[in-house]
């Protein structure tokens, strides 16, 4: 259905917004043009999605790793206190689920964590990024030369990843790279 409605109207009328607790709005872009000059109180709890954030994560002070943890079953826990990213084991492999923020968050708690859990990181089979946020794609260029699973995000969020400047602009400290090539888009 998505896709048919923004056929329909254009890929460029809908914007797509976060407000501060963590809604995603889809707006029409000439109807919020004129709300947003009525009501300029609510742009402060809004962010465009489709830009890029500088920074992604959230403000916690401290970051500290969180142990590698068995929720249940097959659902593993690798993160910290500021995001997280989660494994599921499945018989046909692994389903990583984000890949924190850059190559060394990537190895020392996503694969250290597996090491930890008796996870094989080699059975990682998909990489599902579930937004285009550094803080959630940051580790997976890395993942993906080493590992070599699927890569899938939507369509709109390897848009946003796109835009991004090239990873040698980046400072040491932001040693992240986008996945490549685009893989599979999802909805």
């Amino acid at each position: 259905m998505r896709g048919d409605f923004g056929q329909a109207a254009g890929p460029d009328r809908f914007l797509h917004l976060l407000s501060q607790d963590g809604q995603l709005v889809l707006a029409d872009r000439p109807a919020l043009a004129g709300t947003l000059h009525a009501a300029d109180d609510l742009v402060p709890s809004l962010v465009d999605c489709s830009i890029p954030p500088v920074n992604a994560a959230a403000s916690v002070g401290k970051v500290i790793d969180a142990p590698p943890t068995k929720v249940f079953d097959q659902l593993y826990y690798l993160g910290m206190n500021s995001v997280a990213s989660w494994a599921i084991a499945t018989s046909a492999g692994i389903i990583q689920i984000d890949s924190l923020d850059n190559t060394e968050e990537a190895q020392r708690v996503i694969i250290g964590g597996y090491k930890k859990l008796g996870l094989d990181p080699a059975q990682m089979k998909y990489l599902i990024l579930t937004h285009g946020h550094n803080d959630h794609f940051g580790g997976a260029k890395y993942l993906q030369d080493t590992y070599h699973p699927h890569v899938l995000m939507s369509a709109v969020d390897w848009d946003m990843v796109a835009k991004l400047p090239p990873p040698q602009k980046w400072s040491k400290a932001q040693k992240r790279a986008p996945p490549s090539p685009r893989g599979v888009s999802v909805i």
